[in-house]
């Protein structure tokens, strides 16, 4: 059976060895296997030329120049999300190139702009920005033992029909309404708001939301979680800071009179800022935990949330969380108040 492949060099030196030797393309064919149409071809080029290295600027002229790539790449970079068909066209309105879509993808992905889906992030105004900014500058000099002393908490929801985060298939031609190749979806799924805290020491306690939080509820929450959970790891309110969102329900005035009345003190905390708090990692952890036991039921569901929050959270785990503080904050520094990657 013939071989139809690109020739090493060994391969074609070979092919000349043989051919030296006396013997035909065929024969050839017959001793190593190669296409005998580029046996013939090489060594009618060596025959040509004496040697069987590859000419340069024999192949097919590139139909930009580089000064024409350059241009190319200016236009993706004022325009991120254009589409290849949009550069093409105006890329061939004004440097005259007229090249594919797929010439423009494989010009950019030379220059190391491929397309990707964008990252999901918070909207920042700029008043957030310089809040997040001055926040970072404000705390940047913070020891490891001032982290050690904030305990870290949220609120998240997790619904029975998972967590579908980069999730693919592989499907045939035809196939995209297949049973096995569709992610279903309902209007209202079932789920489970809850309230967590973190510290350096370890997870605090858990508290399964019903209803939605307003300041009576989280009242009751600090009451009954936030503060057993202090003196269970601090033994005093004085030795600890309680750092939470700027949700309505946090700001309350109510609920200011009761952290006051309970002497505990708040860490002020910028406004759309999930990437400087270390327990939204946690809770991506328990979104995919979740994801690989599929609760078919809310009982489920929450014995589930209960499982992966006291037993697959480790310690040292969620010391890394803590001890990542000041790189957020060098982030935000160096994004100005910026998005993150956190």
């Amino acid at each position: 059976m013939e071989k139809v492949c690109e020739l090493n060099p060994q391969e074609k030196a070979v092919i000349v060895a043989l051919s030296k030797e006396g013997l035909s393309s065929r024969a050839i064919f017959g001793r190593v296997g190669y296409n005998q149409s580029t046996i013939a071809r090489l060594l009618q080029k060596f025959r040509r030329t004496g040697h069987l290295k590859r000419v340069k600027g024999r192949g097919r002229k590139k139909a930009s120049t580089a000064a024409d790539d350059r241009f190319l790449v200016r236009l993706s970079l004022k325009n991120r999300r254009a589409s290849s068909s949009d550069l093409k066209r105006e890329w061939q309105d004004s440097s005259g190139v007229n090249v594919t879509s797929r010439t423009v993808r494989n010009r950019l992905l030379t220059a190391g702009l491929a397309a990707r889906r964008p990252r999901k992030k918070p909207l920042l105004t700029k008043a957030m920005r310089i809040a997040r900014l001055n926040w970072a500058k404000h705390h940047y000099t913070w020891t490891p033992a001032q982290w050690n002393s904030v305990i870290f908490s949220d609120e998240s929801k997790f619904n029975l029909h998972g967590y579908d985060a980069a999730q693919f298939v592989r499907r045939r031609k035809g196939e995209g309404y297949h049973p096995a190749c569709i992610t279903s979806t309902v209007k209202h799924p079932q789920g489970q708001m809850i309230w967590g805290c973190i510290s350096s020491h370890e997870v605090g306690r858990l508290h399964f939301v019903t209803g939605t939080v307003n300041a009576d509820v989280y009242i009751n929450i600090l009451q009954t979680k936030l503060l057993p959970a202090i003196h269970d790891t601090y033994g005093d309110v004085h030795r600890c800071k309680l750092q939470d969102d700027s949700a309505p329900c946090h700001r309350a005035k109510k609920v200011q009179v009761f952290l006051e009345s309970s002497q505990i003190a708040n860490l002020p905390w910028p406004g759309n800022s999930p990437d400087l708090n270390p327990i939204e990692n946690c809770w991506k952890v328990v979104g995919v935990k979740l994801a690989a036991k599929k609760p078919r039921n809310k009982r489920e569901l929450q014995e589930a949330i209960i499982h992966v929050w006291n037993h697959e959270l480790t310690t040292e785990y969620i010391q890394n969380l803590i001890q990542s503080m000041p790189a957020r904050i060098r982030a935000v520094i160096k994004a100005k108040g910026g998005t993150t990657k956190y």
